[in-house]
């Protein structure tokens, strides 16, 4: 293990101030366990195709796919791991002095590849030269899975709220339920939070999942003025309810009123701490417990 590979301490402009479920200064400290870790074990960065929770090993770009939205993309790297729904990994960048890191969320995965998607951030440090060196044959550190979620049969009706990029490990979740014919009695209400309709990524992804008839989509656009019939009419393509405001108490009371035993449903609740800590508060406020309340 070099000095290089020193997990260098986020700046205070690194941090989005939004209050990210793992934020920068988080991923920091977790990796300076990591590096003394390594430090005492020797442990080395290795290339191979089997990914590794306790060290970094550097995995190709294979493909680069540009999404909907302009400052998102999606990377493919060559491994012959299956991610578990849910899982994610933490990617690592070297500077002259240290290396920073950066936690992403496994959008896809299969016996011979996997995906990651990515926002570059115009000012972030850890993206805004990222384009420029993650390249198709490029090699990147990365290391995990970590987190994740258990899908069992059977299972109760689930209720799922998101906002931003946390849509992102819902994705392989979604699809492990609704493709699951044991499952085919479960509910699935999906409640995503995006500012307008162009940040929303993985539009195509998002009408596959439409298409199933145990699964209801509501989305929350927080500019109003996107309420034109442009907008409304592609989102009545994907979407069951379309609201152009934030996601709010009411809303979420106007979810859960169907439901006779709350007890017996299955929250996953995944953005921001700020977003995580209000979606809690409201559902909190309409029953007591929250032991069945997961957040990514």
């Amino acid at each position: 293990m070099e000095e290089n590979d020193k997990p260098v301490e986020p700046l205070e402009s690194d941090c989005c101030g939004q209050g990210c479920s793992m934020c920068v200064f988080d991923i920091y400290e977790a990796e300076m366990k990591n590096y003394q870790k390594s430090l005492s074990t020797n442990t080395l960065e290795s290339t191979s195709f089997a990914i590794s929770s306790d060290h970094y090993k550097e995995f190709k770009v294979t493909n680069i796919q540009e999404t909907e939205v302009g400052n998102v993309h999606i990377f493919r790297f060559d491994a012959n791991h299956v991610f578990m729904p849910g899982e994610h990994v933490i990617a690592k960048r070297k500077l002259q002095k240290g290396s920073i890191t950066r936690q992403y969320s496994v959008l896809y995965s299969c016996a011979k590849y996997f995906e990651i998607l990515v926002k570059i951030y115009e000012n972030g440090r850890f993206t805004s030269s990222l384009m420029k060196d993650w390249v198709l044959g490029s090699s990147v550190s990365l290391r995990g899975p970590f987190g994740g979620f258990d899908i069992k049969s059977p299972m109760n009706d689930m209720i799922i709220f998101a906002s931003g990029t946390g849509l992102v490990p819902l994705f392989s979740i979604l699809k492990s339920i609704l493709g699951n014919h044991a499952l085919d009695d479960t509910s699935v209400i999906c409640s995503i939070s995006f500012k307008n309709w162009n940040n929303i990524f993985n539009v195509e992804e998002i009408k596959s999942l439409a298409d199933y008839c145990n699964f209801t989509l509501r989305v929350y656009l927080s500019d109003e003025s996107c309420a034109n019939e442009k907008v409304k009419r592609q989102l009545s393509r994907v979407a069951d309810k379309v609201n152009y405001f934030r996601i709010n108490e009411k809303e979420v009371h106007e979810i859960l009123k169907p439901f006779s035993n709350l007890i017996k449903l299955n929250f996953i609740v995944c953005g921001s701490k700020t977003y995580e800590k209000d979606i809690e508060s409201y559902i909190l406020s309409y029953r007591s417990s929250n032991n069945n309340i997961v957040k990514l």
